[in-house]
């Protein structure tokens, strides 16, 4: 199990090649699974680009290892199907998580998934550094429906 912001700033190596490709800044999200990473791509005009989740080989502590960067796509050549779908992580931090009767359970902080599937499995939700400090942050199971919405989350 794996959080963003353990991942976030995490150099990207080709398995192959042993060379740094990048560095991770975002999760692509969609349908309460992570579809890849988002990676700052070293190199003239290359600009970001998007790693499926099926291309890392592994996560250390250290960095990230792909198969191949073959199959790497450039962010904005994604489709824009993917525009209505898919969300950043980097753009659902700090949006409230509600619940189905209006309840509001916090503002998202971080989002927990699993490696191999890249299945979200939580979220961490903040009531803001006072409340962190006084009583810690809370971790929401959404393995149940979440709903990702232009301005909220909404969990059953």
């Amino acid at each position: 199990m794996r959080t963003f912001s353990a991942l976030k700033g995490l150099p990207v190596y080709e398995k192959n090649a042993a060379g740094q490709i990048g560095k991770v800044i975002d999760l692509i999200i969609a349908n309460q699974t992570i579809h890849g990473l988002l990676v700052d791509w070293k190199g003239f005009l290359r600009g970001h680009q998007i790693i499926p989740i099926e291309a890392i080989c592994s996560i250390g502590e250290d960095g990230i290892i792909l198969h191949q960067a073959e199959p790497c796509v450039p962010f904005f050549h994604r489709k824009k199907d993917w525009n209505t779908m898919c969300h950043r992580q980097c753009a659902i931090k700090g949006k409230p998580l509600l619940k189905q009767n209006g309840q509001k359970m916090g503002l998202v902080e971080d989002v927990y998934f699993e490696e191999e599937s890249g299945r979200m499995l939580g979220i961490i939700v903040t009531d803001g550094w006072f409340s962190d400090i006084t009583e810690g942050q809370k971790q929401i199971d959404v393995t149940t429906n979440l709903t990702i919405g232009k301005d909220a989350l909404l969990v059953e």
